[in-house]
């Protein structure tokens, strides 16, 4: 087992063993080498570094990591990132990874944090000196084979309202329709509008918001434009009387579509447009048999989340503790 260390411009270099552990591990569109240089290049606050271990078997393990205090380091979290920029083949920390990335990260090192890991994925029970932490529960919802017997099963209340907002828009005349975008050349439009949705709600007053020319709207476009490029991106409008009131920005891999993020009109909010959208994206992949048979949300689970019977999960922190004294001190500081 050897680990080395390299600078953020060396990824490119290291983009086939990162895909190769994902695929091994994970699997996840998000943590693509892709999406990754994405992050990097729109993210990264410049003392952030590569480690990367491999062995006979071939690439074992790669991060990005930055110090964050004396002795402490962390996988590199963009708030754009849903899970933290780590893989590791099969998913398997041990001992012998954990002290190897220890003895290669510059200084000394007394605590790594593994944050936003997938607990579905990454078991971390049988090691001592780790240390878990909630950060949020997520969901994901399979694509059912048939679209009508998944709606009847819904709650009431859920269905009612759906069918309240089609049959009011029906009676006032008012046109419904939804429109998928996968072209590379659309993606530039679609931030647009993600971006004048965000600016003029809630997030425009704290300054998080989407915009054209900030790193956020960059990164988007450029995400979306590199994986339609590959036949891997979806966004989604849901349109009222042909005007774009909401969208939604996908990628995928595989089997799986993950939504990574959601914007709407907040002059419609009575249509529940952004709601309704996730209806008919969810129906189309069901009565198109798309190869989608998951959509994963991964942001925190909202209540409309579990109104749709999403399978729900702890996306949690995890804190390793170079030594048992220094675990002992860590755990009595968090009590």
């Amino acid at each position: 087992m050897l680990w080395t260390l390299h600078n953020l411009d060396e990824f490119n270099t290291l983009a086939a063993h990162w895909d190769t552990i994902n695929k091994s591990s994970i699997n996840q569109a998000i943590l693509d080498s892709q999406f990754i240089q994405s992050c990097l290049t729109h993210f990264s606050q410049g003392n952030e570094i590569i480690a990367f271990c491999h062995d006979q078997q071939g690439p074992l393990a790669i991060g990005v990591f930055q110090k964050i205090g004396f002795g402490r380091y962390q996988t590199f979290q963009p708030s754009q990132a849903p899970l933290g920029l780590w893989v590791v083949r099969d998913n398997k920390f041990s001992c012998e990874l954990l002290n190897g990335l220890k003895k290669i990260l510059p200084g000394p090192v007394f605590l790594i944090d593994f944050l936003q890991q997938d607990t579905t994925r990454i078991n971390v029970n049988n090691l001592t000196n780790i240390h878990k932490s909630a950060y949020i529960s997520t969901g994901k919802l399979d694509i059912p084979a048939d679209y009508q017997e998944f709606f009847n099963q819904l709650g009431k209340n859920m269905r009612q309202n759906h069918n309240k907002i089609i049959n009011r828009c029906a009676k006032s005349n008012t046109d419904l329709s939804i429109k998928l975008i996968n072209q590379p050349h659309e993606m530039q439009d679609v931030i647009n509008h993600f971006a004048r949705f965000e600016s003029s709600g809630w997030k425009g007053e704290q300054g998080t918001a989407v915009g054209l020319n900030n790193s956020q709207g960059k990164f988007y476009c450029e995400l979306l434009s590199n994986y339609a490029q590959q036949g891997l991106a979806e966004a989604w409008y849901y349109l009222v009387d042909q005007e774009v009131v909401a969208a939604d920005l996908c990628i995928k891999s595989d089997n799986t579509l993950i939504i990574l993020k959601t914007a709407y009109n907040e002059q419609f909010k009575k249509l529940s447009p952004a709601l309704q959208l996730k209806f008919e994206i969810f129906k189309h992949h069901s009565q198109q048999q798309t190869q989608i048979t998951t959509v994963e949300f991964f942001g925190k689970a909202m209540e409309w989340h579990k109104r749709f019977q999403s399978q729900l999960r702890d996306i949690e922190h995890f804190t390793w503790c170079s030594n048992a004294i220094i675990s002992s001190v860590y755990r009595q500081l968090r009590t």
